[in-house]
């Protein structure tokens, strides 16, 4: 995130090179050597302490070596000024020496003192014209100023110093890298690996390397360089601050932030983690935070380049444009080609979702720079966000043509040649949208898609009162895409792989992967209408507050037009209540961007439809429309609340947790939130040996992991100091059956958990079973049903008690009672496959209601579209009831996915002929008799149709 002067950083610090042939002889020298491993190992206080004591002693070269050894330590630790005065004192010490005039200069560096740095470089290259380090450090003071001739001239010497093979230690290998990195990336980068192998143990090596991949977006490269550094020097403050800027990279910010803590705790003025730091508190909307990190950049270096580009940044959002174009001013007078504050301006925008914002930065770098790869990227990436695919196309063509490194710039450019130039997608035009599915998905979705696309657009502007629109390119219509593939998908939308979403807006540009790919992953199955329909909330809640509406508020309603929630998140909600982990509405976007832990991102999202739900029940339907309205006159989340409720933040806070306390509470199924280390709990039971519920605590976890005499033990316990525990005795009855499997001392304990508490849903799932088992059909009606009532959205293929009990009520001949409890299951738990499935078989074959059956297996095909029995029977059941059209597309559909489907095929023929598309019928017949030449009914229908057009 933090923009393209990341070089910058590591240039301002050096890393410890031992003198050749090591140090040996004296006392002193031994010490010095002590000193230099402890440095290079990151003992950085033994190193400065012993450093700090040597300095005064010996003469010549030890003394000088002494003295640089002791600049590094303090400059790696943040003590610029004392580093600065005894660089001072070196240059004193030794006038005509190039490497004090060189350490000087990395001294001033680092404290932005550029201008005197240059003098002190300048100097030192009139004593020494072919050294290399000073070489570097006036290459490296020429990209801070953009002087371009001077930065030519140092490149040229470090080509020719290469091609005389006059590069042969580590230093100067990682200097030639350094120096060429811009004009030959992949050059530099073989340099690197020289330097590796001609001294594996040569950290600038590593660092730099690391920065020169995270500059070209080579990210796994840059993590296995900065990793490699670590692992010489677990404290090295800049390699912690390249693996941060890596994950702010990936959105993953918790562990960006604890990158970050570790550099500071080496470095606590390191001006990149700072400014990382600050890029975090921008995105995560905390001005205050952010501009204290950015003012301690500064403080340190008040030319900091990145610093001052966040500079611009805080005051385009939260002051001034005078000011902020105050400070681009500044900018371009320290280094008239910088294209970093602009890219670092537009990649803000970016995270926050202005995307039309982000692409106008991004031409202002491409003007201050046409040949940085930045800019482009940065435009091209946008574009493609707004719907414009050529212009982003062209613009992502030109930046990986600049660095071809770049992996998330080829695997979009990968995706779009997919349609491009391979036209492997299929474009449908309606009145607000164009959608773009492969041609593998059109015959088997579009059908689907096609009855619902617009009027889910009508309704959602009508709801919200705003229709949102799409790109130049699209003639000011949404752009819908249903990728192939997940991986494609992802790349689409991240510019890598894996990502873990279902769907994606943009704003302008709606993005799915194919439900195809629930076929590969069971995990990845979805109701495609329903996300299609989170998505499209998203381009209307985003575009009518002009990308402004907070994180948590689109979400909310984006999860409120979905009708339910996924089952996983009532054990997510009634946790997060029990342990007090829910945030205030102030904070809530934080679950979002910087998750404290595991399960907060889906939490969150729960969350926020929970609370959106109570502003709407609480304030008028119309509330939403109203609050979006206000957040789009830029009021802010704050004053758009209390002014359109009447009510102070506190009152709100408080009315919506109790709210949301109020929905979790139908979560009736235990909930454990005490340790969950068995040692930690044995721990507390030695001084709280009477405590039934820390008892139950580590029955609990011993359960958990399946370590039932543990368990036993531990509840056996709790039981004796509590008889009423009925968690106790069901967690004894569960035992008893899944590890004696003694059922009758199983259903014993149960009755027991029952009897202390009615409403215990595994006693009574458990004893249902039981019953069912003994063929006590009556008592495992009377269990699963009270199971049902207790908490009906129960996930368990297995022994989900809804499920139970249609099959009891099927096997007793009570179709009607199937039916009744399996459509309260599918209205408790829409996502229900199973339960969609084998209602819509009852309705069909046992109480004869094709019409019905029919409905219930469009909704089983919402979940999977690429079942060719769930066609099948979507079929019959429209043939059945006189609905010709939907009875020919689900034959086709059968037929395209089993294309030897003898009854698809037969359907196909048959009710295609009795629609008159005479066409179709015959081809079905033609694809049949091929594989079945004796098929009579085939034949049947062939006869019945019509001879087919003579051939002109």
């Amino acid at each position: 995130m933090v923009a393209m002067a990341a070089m910058m950083h590591i240039l301002r610090t050096m890393s410890v090179v031992l003198l050749a042939g090591g140090l040996a002889g004296s006392a002193a020298e031994l010490d010095l050597a002590a000193a230099a491993q402890a440095l290079n190992r990151g003992n950085y206080e033994t190193a400065v302490t012993a450093l700090r004591e040597l300095r005064g002693n010996g003469t010549g070269a030890a003394a000088l070596e002494t003295g640089r050894l002791f600049v590094h330590a303090l400059l790696e630790t943040g003590r610029y000024a004392e580093a600065v005065a005894e660089s001072a004192r070196l240059r004193e010490t030794f006038p005509t020496n190039p490497n004090a005039l060189v350490l000087k200069a990395r001294a001033l560096m680092a404290v932005g003192r550029d201008d005197e740095a240059r003098d002190a470089v300048l100097e030192a290259l009139t004593l020494d014209a072919q050294h290399i380090e000073a070489r570097l450090v006036r290459l490296e003071l020429a990209e801070l100023c953009g002087d371009r001739k001077a930065k030519a001239e140092q490149i040229d010497f470090f080509f020719a110093l290469y091609r005389r093979n006059g590069a042969t230690t580590a230093a100067a290998l990682t200097a030639v890298a350094t120096a060429v990195a811009d004009e030959d990336a992949r050059g530099a980068w073989r340099a690197y690996n020289e330097a590796h192998k001609a001294d594996p143990k040569y950290l600038d090596a590593y660092v730099r390397a690391g920065f020169h991949c995270t500059d070209l977006f080579a990210w796994g490269f840059a993590r296995q360089e900065f990793e490699a550094a670590l692992k010489r020097n677990p404290q090295h403050a800049l390699a912690h601050a390249g693996l941060a800027q890596i994950y702010i990279a990936d959105g993953r910010y918790p562990q960006a932030v604890d990158e970050i803590g570790k550099a500071l705790a080496t470095n606590p003025h390191l001006t990149l983690a700072h400014a990382l730091n600050a890029t975090i508190l921008e995105v995560e909307d905390k001005p205050k935070e952010s501009r204290l990190a950015i003012d301690a950049a500064l403080a340190t270096n008040p030319t900091d380049l990145d610093a001052l580009s966040l500079l611009s940044v805080y005051q385009a959002r939260h002051g001034t444009a005078v000011e902020c174009e105050a400070t681009l001013a500044r900018i371009q007078k320290l280094n008239p080609r910088y294209v970093g504050a602009y890219v670092t301006l537009g990649q803000i925008a970016e995270c926050r979702h202005q995307f039309p914002q982000a692409v106008e930065w991004a031409r202002k770098a491409i003007a201050a720079d046409p040949d940085a790869w930045q800019g482009h990227y940065l435009a091209g990436a946008n574009l493609l966000r707004l719907g414009e695919e050529q212009a982003g196309y062209r613009s992502l063509e030109r930046a990986f043509a600049l660095n071809e490194f770049n992996v998330w710039a080829y695997n979009l450019l990968h995706v779009l040649d997919r349609d491009i130039r391979q036209h492997a997608y299929v474009r449908h035009d309606t009145a607000h949208m164009v959608l773009k599915l492969g041609r593998s998905d059109d015959a088997l979705l579009w059908p689907y898609i096609e009855p619902v696309l617009e009027p889910m657009y009508q309704e959602l502007a009508a709801r919200y009162g705003f229709e949102p629109k799409g790109a130049r390119e699209y003639d000011g219509r949404l752009l819908v895409l249903i990728l192939e593939t997940h991986d494609e998908f992802s790349a689409r939308i991240t510019g890598l792989p894996d990502f873990g979403a279902l769907g994606v807006c943009f704003g302008q540009v709606v993005t799915l992967p194919s439900p195809r790919s629930g076929q590969v992953c069971e995990e990845r199955k979805f109701n495609w209408e329903s996300v299609l329909r989170h998505e499209m909330a998203h381009a209307v809640t985003l575009q009518k507050t002009v990308y402004t509406v907070p994180r948590w508020v689109t979400e909310g309603l984006s999860v409120l037009e979905m009708k339910s929630m996924p089952t996983e998140w009532d054990e997510l909600l009634a946790t997060a209540v029990a342990k007090d982990q829910l945030l205030p509405i102030e904070e809530m976007d934080s679950g979002f961007i910087r998750p404290s832990f595991p399960s907060q991102v889906p939490l969150s999202y729960c969350h926020a439809a929970l609370v959106m739900r109570y502003l709407g029940e609480t304030f008028g339907n119309d509330f939403p429309r109203r609050f979006l309205e206000r957040l789009a006159d830029s009021k802010g989340l704050v004053e758009a609340l209390t002014v359109l409720t009447g009510r102070s933040m506190a009152d709100l806070n408080r009315d919506s947790l109790a709210y949301v306390r109020t929905c979790a509470a139908l979560y009736t199924l235990p909930v454990y939130v005490g340790p969950t280390d068995p040692a930690e709990i044995a721990a507390k039971l030695k001084t709280d040996e009477m405590n039934a519920a820390l008892w139950l605590n580590l029955a609990e976890v011993q359960l958990a992991a399946r370590r039932f005499a543990e368990s036993r033990e531990a509840v056996e316990r709790a039981v004796t100091l509590d008889p009423n525990l009925a968690r106790a005795h069901t967690i004894l009855g569960i035992i008893a059956c899944d590890s004696d499997k003694d059922t009758t001392a199983g259903r014993e304990h149960f009755g027991k958990a029952i009897a202390a508490n009615k409403t215990d849903f595994f006693a009574h799932l458990y004893v249902a079973c039981i019953a069912e088992d003994a063929q006590d059909v009556d008592t495992a009606v009377a269990e699963y049903t009270a199971a049902a009532r207790i908490y009906p959205r129960f996930r368990n293929t297995a022994r989900t008690p809804h499920l139970r009990l249609a099959r009891l009520y099927e096997d007793a001949g009570q179709a009607g009672d199937a039916v009744a409890i399996l459509r309260e299951l599918t209205q408790a738990d829409p996502n229900r496959l199973d339960a969609w499935r084998r209602l819509a078989e009852l309705l069909c074959d046992r109480l004869r209601q094709p019409g019905e059956a029919a409905q219930a297996y469009s909704q089983a095909i919402l979940l999977d579209p690429y079942d060719a029995k769930l066609h099948l029977g979507a079929a019959r059941a429209n043939e059945l009831a006189g609905q010709l059209p939907a009875t020919v597309r689900e034959y086709r559909i059968a037929s395209t996915l089993e294309p030897k489907n003898v009854a698809a095929l037969l359907g196909l023929a048959r009710s295609a002929a009795a629609a008159g598309d005479t066409g179709a019928a015959r081809d079905a017949v033609n694809r049949l008799l091929q594989s079945d030449p004796m098929n009579m009914e085939a034949a049947q229908i062939s006869a019945r149709l019509p001879p087919p057009p003579a051939a002109k």
